[in-house]
């Protein structure tokens, strides 16, 4: 059983959009293009908040680790040919450098944080390099095995491939490019045989289509390539709780929170339903419940004999017993037994509630005088908002305070316009949420953490966790 929040949980442990983080993991993978590569990176979790989707960033590139050389490169999101403005992973689709004859191009990478005229420092250097260029190799060794020097221009192997002329020599180049695009190709593909390097265009057939979970539209392909690592690190971890972990982690870069049923305390446990009744008078003597016992009924005076569906079958009820037809939820009584007032006894199959009170968040705008905000619930505790904390006192700039009474919330005028996200939890808990006996015992509460404020596809996460699940375990997902 799982059910579906929109709030996004919140810790004060998290990071308040203040400062700037480093990058890290900074990686690539080749794309169809040859010479275009994507770089991408993460964050440290603590910084992760919704600033990360205004903020530049910017990539260098060199054939020196030093960063100084004629080659340097360097590209910001507007500069790049393609940015991801993933959730959890950032992403520059750029141009690299030309591949050279018969040898490969060692380069560097970096990338740092700018928010406006301030940068972070730069992240790790990254260590890439090109494919190797075969076409003039390829050539020469057609050149070569021509059968006689003298017929045929074998000694245009010693001149540039743009300084050949002869006819065969054209036709082999023509050869050699060919050859060589099948080359690029084969490199690529055996790079395709790992998740760090496959090529966007066909990570779901090698990769995504193991777990049923192709790339949702709204998402990003770093993200994408990020949570399907993470979901592949869930098959193989050694524990339950560390795979549903890697799980959530793959879509807000934050470990969700994991709560077994039995360490709740919100739980309401229904009361036993007693149903009065007469057994009717004439054939079939059957009494049928409305709602479904968990348990075998009680009827004070008789004695259950079985139920029609077990093996063997039962023996017909004599005066004083009855069968119960779990399926049917069917009691059967003996003829001898018709018109007698009977008291019915037993518990429903779903009787264990739990209130949840979530986070909610509300995105506004601060409006001018008199600066006020009411949000849609009573707040019982102090509202979050990043950028801004709570006073008891006339607000100044990037400040508020909290009527609890009324729930209105005013800011200073420096403030006006401003757009906001308040996380509060009110006062009214969402409908109860009904859990059977065996979804209680077994159950986890998994809380994604989600400090970036993402839009999260809920039913994605909820469908990957169940993949990494015992069967015997249920799960309520909440964010």
């Amino acid at each position: 059983m799982s059910n579906f929040y929109s709030d996004f949980y919140y810790s004060d442990d998290y990071y308040d959009g203040l400062a700037i983080d480093v990058p890290l993991d900074l990686d690539y993978y080749r794309t169809d293009n040859d010479g275009i590569y994507v770089f991408h990176w993460t964050f440290n979790p603590q910084y992760i908040t919704p600033v990360l989707a205004t903020l530049d960033f910017e990539l260098q590139l060199d054939t020196v680790s030093t960063f100084d050389s004629p080659n340097f490169k360097s590209f910001l999101k507007t500069t790049a040919i393609l940015y991801q403005n993933g959730n959890v992973v950032k992403g520059y689709t750029v141009p690299v450098y030309t591949r050279v004859e018969d040898d490969v191009i060692t380069f560097y990478a970096r990338v740092r944080v700018k928010d406006g005229v301030n940068y972070s420092n730069f992240s790790d250097i990254l260590t890439a390099e090109t494919i190797q260029n075969v076409v003039r190799s390829t050539e020469d060794r057609l050149l070569t095995a021509l059968p006689d020097g003298n017929v045929y221009p074998i000694d245009e192997v010693n001149l540039p491939l743009n300084q050949r002329t002869s006819n065969i020599s054209k036709i082999y180049q023509d050869y050699s490019l060919e050859f060589d695009r099948e080359f690029l190709e084969k490199e690529n593909t055996i790079w395709d045989r790992s998740l760090r390097f496959i090529r966007d265009e066909r990570i779901y057939d090698v990769f995504g289509f193991r777990f049923g979970f192709p790339k949702p539209s709204t998402m990003q392909f770093v993200d994408y390539r990020y949570c399907l690592r993470h979901v592949q690190n869930a098959v193989f971890i050694g524990s339950t709780y560390g795979a549903v972990k890697e799980v959530g982690k793959g879509f807000t870069g934050i470990n969700p929170i994991i709560v077994p049923f039995d360490q709740l305390t919100n739980f309401i446990t229904a009361k036993v339903t007693t149903v009065t009744t007469i057994i009717p008078g004439s054939s079939p003597f059957v009494v049928t419940l409305t709602s479904s016992p968990k348990n075998v009924p009680s009827i004070p005076g008789f004695t259950y004999v079985g139920d029609p569906n077990d093996t063997p079958t039962p023996p017909a009820p004599t005066a004083g017993q009855f069968t119960f037809n779990h399926l049917t939820n069917v009691l059967t009584f003996n003829s001898a037994d018709a018109g007698t007032s009977i008291t019915i006894s037993f518990s429903n199959s779903s009787d264990i509630y739990t209130y949840l009170v979530s986070p909610t968040t509300q995105s506004v705008v601060i409006p001018g005088s008199p600066f006020q905000v009411t949000l849609s619930g009573l707040p019982i505790d102090i509202p979050k908002i990043i950028g801004f904390t709570f006073t008891n006192d006339i607000p100044t700039l990037n400040q508020f305070n909290v009527d609890f009474n009324t729930g209105v919330l005013t800011f200073n005028s420096g403030n006006a316009g401003n757009s906001i996200s308040i996380v509060y939890t009110p006062s009214v808990p969402e409908p109860p949420v009904v859990f059977s006996r065996q979804e209680s015992g077994f159950a986890v509460e998994v809380i994604l953490q989600n400090p970036g404020g993402f839009s999260i596809d809920l039913s994605s996460v909820q469908f990957l966790m169940s993949q990494v699940m015992p069967a015997n375990v249920r799960f309520v997902l909440i964010v």
